[in-house]
């Protein structure tokens, strides 16, 4: 699924060129809670590998608005998929790495990455709504290293309503919604991903 084309006035700095110091910085630290989902668990050992870029992702970018947005959501990235796995999986740990020999007691693990973030911002300044895509792209690795399989997971946010102090609280929302769909699309599709199902299969026998 390819995220849409959003307009941006995207900073592409090239030549020497440098941008006017007139362009205001706005920070947004992304926090929530994600609860574990209810689903049946499958019946296997997962463990989580994120790597730093991950677990400090942070998106920068000078939008229509001319200001500069840097949008923290490495914490919540991470307290996500923590919570689907919870729930996803008979067991789950955190690994340092997708091939260690200390993974003998694992079946599974999944080390998520974000490929891409984009945000629409308010057509009007008076309507305090944000819209927010997340294209991650998950690997799936068997408990001995070995790629099973590279999924695209895409997830989509809106601020629920334009009645909002400030930008900032418009926008942390729409990217807290992206989130919860980027959980509830994962917990939905992952055991339907064809090679993990067939591994899956395999493993049963």
């Amino acid at each position: 699924m390819q995220l849409p084309k959003v307009r941006f006035h995207i900073l592409l700095i090239a030549g020497g060129l440098t941008l006017g110091v007139s362009a205001c910085s706005k920070s947004v630290q992304v926090r929530g809670e994600f609860p574990t989902p209810l689903v049946e668990a499958l019946p296997l050992r997962a463990g989580l590998y994120y790597d730093e870029t991950f677990k400090n992702h942070t998106h920068e970018e000078v939008s229509e608005d001319r200001d500069k947005w840097v949008i923290a959501t490495g914490n919540s990235q991470v307290a996500l998929f923590d919570s689907l796995a919870r729930g996803l999986f008979k067991n789950t740990e955190t690994v340092d790495s997708v091939s260690d020999s200390s993974h003998d007691h694992i079946d599974i693990i999944l080390s998520p990455a974000i490929e891409a973030l984009q945000f629409s911002m308010p057509r009007e300044t008076k309507v305090n709504v944000f819209e927010v895509w997340i294209k991650y792209n998950v690997r799936v690795h068997t408990g001995d290293g070995a790629l099973l399989v590279e999924w695209p997971l895409a997830a989509y946010g809106k601020t629920p309503t334009a009645f909002l102090r400030s930008k900032n609280d418009a926008l942390n929302l729409a990217v807290r919604a992206a989130l919860r769909d980027a959980g509830a699309n994962f917990t939905r599709g992952f055991a339907k991903i064809p090679e993990v199902r067939e591994w899956i299969e395999s493993e049963k026998k």
